[in-house]
């Protein structure tokens, strides 16, 4: 399947998720009728009684529902902070922190992705997840136990198993999968808190009316509490559910991605022969233990397990696994990825790129791809990467990425960030060595100043955005690369606004669609009637070669690009899939790519929520 498959799947599993809640909501509804019906002592069938029990049931649960829901579309640091995480500051210097950042950024920069916060969790089990609504709030979660015990390789497979739930959708469907699932807990918290407060108070009672009252309240928590915990079981059906056969998939895509079956191999060996295995002893691991790598609790029955016997998930990567597990005691040491060597060449784009291959591999990365993220990264001098990973010296990377080489517009430049006090001589040591960087390596550099500005201050962040603006306006012309440096933090830093993936109606989106199209055929060709044949093609894609009246003379900004792809975030994905394809007809319309057209399809690819890795085959 490649990545719209994947995520028509993920939206029909949502679906399947929804009617189990029903089904579990449905059966709550007739437990506690039943239960009512007792305490009451109705002898009939009470329809004013079931309306009454069925609107306190879905208020109580919707109200559940919806608080975790809105909780947690701040994205997914919330889960990780809520399971005990503390994020791993992108400048640290500590050998295993620095470690799993090492190939957390190469995965990110592979695939195309922005650079994901990372969250360490305290705990000695060997574990990970991903977690967020979308790719531009997604946050990797570790253990202290996988970061230390792992090998990098072995680390390198469970990250991989993270990024292909990122990129297939399961992260999202997971995080909904726990706002879902909390309204349905609510009933058993509620019976709890009524239980509790009955047995406080009936001690303070002595007359027997006020006695017969509390039991009868005392009856209606422990109903509310039992049947709550029916709940539970119900809702560790429906994460099993949903759960297990992604587990296999992600399985089997981080062997695609890395072409080593014994890094993740090894590590599902590792939790088997581990004392603590992959436990989370968090009071919040049972509403997350969907989100994990590996069981983060333990199941009692095979059928309301998260995840497939460890077993079998290693028997599926190595068939020749016999059942017999390592010991694990002592960390592994830190260890430097092989960097081959290494001279950037002119441009990543290849001259055979054609629509199908460019489908088949959006969402996807490759072992090449998370070998040459690493050798650029190793490429960018030290002190550069050094200030990109820190938010005090982040800004000043990116500033230094817009100055112009226009030594005019420069000073202009530098006089508006010295009015916002700017430290310049700063900035100069950083130009100096922007100047001397090669062109493609400059998205990597954006990628990996993306963790240490997310933790800006939102006052400062406004600040910084400003400035940005301002700089790109000073020379009067907003060029592409400006553009890309716009819609990177438009996008990614601030993080675009979540829409339904059908709010977008057919004409709303052919009309956003020719807006992009044109201004893709207006970068890519020189001479109006190489633009109008471009368009002219595109279109004949995008309408099913029904042109009509759709082409138009008008040209559009790129202010009204930028609009154009926020709003097409909301399309269906086989909407987008058509646009993509459209962008590309535009583009190989003269038979070349340049790499300002590679850039840009990259950069639309990215707004629409499909990443394009940094190698494609």
């Amino acid at each position: 399947m490649n990545f719209f498959e994947h995520q028509r799947l993920a939206k029909k599993k949502t679906t399947l998720l929804v009617t189990y809640f029903f089904l579990a909501v449905l059966f709550i509804i007739l437990a506690l009728f039943f239960v009512f019906s007792v305490i009451s002592g109705a002898s009939e069938f009470n329809s004013e009684l079931l309306f009454l029990v069925a609107l306190c049931t879905i208020t109580v649960i919707g109200i559940g529902s919806l608080y975790k829901i809105f909780r947690l579309r701040s994205g997914g640091h919330v889960v990780a902070e809520s399971l005990g995480g503390h994020r791993i500051s992108p400048d640290t210097n500590n050998p295993t922190e620095r470690k799993i950042l090492n190939v957390v950024e190469e995965m990110a920069i592979a695939s195309g992705m922005p650079v994901p916060p990372v969250f360490l969790l305290e705990e000695s089990g060997i574990n990970a997840f991903a977690a967020g609504y979308t790719i531009d709030n997604a946050v990797i979660g570790v253990t202290r136990g996988c970061i230390e015990l792992l090998t990098r390789d072995e680390l390198q497979g469970v990250i991989a198993h993270e990024f292909s739930h990122i990129l297939h959708g399961d992260m999202r469907l997971n995080i909904r999968l726990m706002g879902i699932l909390n309204g349905i807990l609510i009933i058993g918290m509620t019976g709890y808190f009524i239980l509790r407060s009955s047995l406080f108070r009936r001690r303070g009672y002595r007359s027997s009316n006020d006695s017969k009252n509390q039991s009868g309240i005392l009856l209606i928590g422990l109903a509310l509490y039992v049947i709550g915990y029916i709940g539970v079981f119900f809702g560790r059906l429906i994460k099993a559910a949903i759960s297990r056969q992604r587990e296999f998939l992600a399985d089997a895509s981080a062997v695609q991605y890395t072409r080593n079956p014994d890094g993740i191999g090894g590590a599902l060996k590792k939790i088997g022969g581990y004392a603590s295995g992959s436990k989370v002893m968090h009071s919040h691991a049972e509403e997350a233990s969907h989100l994990f790598f590996s069981p983060a609790i333990s199941f009692f029955f095979n059928l309301m397990a998260t995840h497939p016997p460890l077993t079998e998930r290693i028997q599926k990567i190595d068939r020749n696994f016999t059942g017999t597990f390592p010991e694990v005691s002592a960390p592994i040491p830190s260890e430097q990825p092989h960097i081959a060597g290494f001279a950037p060449g002119a441009s990543g784009t290849t001259p055979s790129l054609s629509s199908d291959t460019l489908v088949e591999q959006i969402g996807t990365f490759s072992a090449k791809g998370i070998q040459t993220a690493a050798e650029y990264i190793a490429f960018i001098p030290e002190e550069l990467k050094s200030a990109a990973r820190k938010s005090e010296t982040a800004q000043y990377v990116i500033y230094a990425l817009m100055l112009s080489k226009n030594k005019v517009v420069r000073g202009q430049q530098y006089a508006l960030l010295q009015a916002h006090e700017a430290k310049v001589d700063q900035l100069e040591s950083l130009t100096n060595l922007v100047l001397d960087l090669p062109e493609q390596l400059f998205l990597p550099l954006i990628d990996l100043t993306l963790p240490a500005l997310k933790t800006l201050p939102e006052k400062s962040s406004d600040t910084f955005q400003r400035i940005l603006q301002a700089l790109a306006k000073a020379d009067k012309e907003i060029t592409l690369f400006e553009y890309m440096l716009h819609h990177v933090f438009l996008h990614h830093l601030k993080g675009a606004k979540q829409t339904s993936s059908d709010s977008l109606s057919d004409r709303a989106f052919y009309h956003q669609a020719l807006i992009v199209l044109h201004c893709v055929a207006d970068v890519g060709h020189s001479e109006q009637i190489s633009k109008d044949r471009a368009l002219n093609e595109a279109c004949h894609v995008l309408y099913d070669g029904k042109l009509g009246t759709h082409l138009t003379t008008r040209e559009y900004g790129l202010d009204e690009f930028d609009a154009a792809l926020t709003k097409l975030l909301g399309a269906r994905i086989e909407k987008k899939k058509l646009l993509i394809e459209s962008v590309m007809k535009a583009i190989e319309s003269d038979g070349k790519y340049t790499p300002q057209e590679f850039q840009i399809l990259r950069a639309i690819c990215d707004a629409l929520g499909c990443p394009v890795p940094l190698i494609i085959s």
